[in-house]
């Protein structure tokens, strides 16, 4: 439930079944004034205006994705990433929606 601290309206998000095993009290985090990350299978961004969930990382097909970071204006994470040919350190950018 996310409450719109001027306006005092809530809005609550509809979880994907895959993800509400993950879905509890302390799942996510504000990484921006706008984003809030969440803590699930797989990486996920959460855009507080649309209410929709993007994931900036690759799937797990090719490899798994670990120790991810964003850098603090949100442009960039970083992240390692283990394949049948090793791990690897990759940086990648991050594209966000207009508002």
């Amino acid at each position: 439930m996310l409450t719109d601290l001027a306006t005092a309206q809530r809005r609550a998000l509809a979880f994907h079944e895959d993800d509400l095993p993950f879905a509890h009290e302390e799942c996510v985090e504000w990484d921006s004034p706008r984003f809030l990350q969440f803590h699930g299978r797989r990486v996920a961004l959460i855009d507080a205006v649309s209410l929709k969930m993007s994931f900036p990382l690759p799937g797990d097909k090719e490899g798994e994705s670990s120790g991810h970071g964003f850098s603090p204006d949100l442009a960039w994470v970083a992240f390692e990433r283990e394949t049948l040919d090793g791990v690897g350190l990759y940086l990648g950018r991050v594209a966000v929606p207009p508002a």
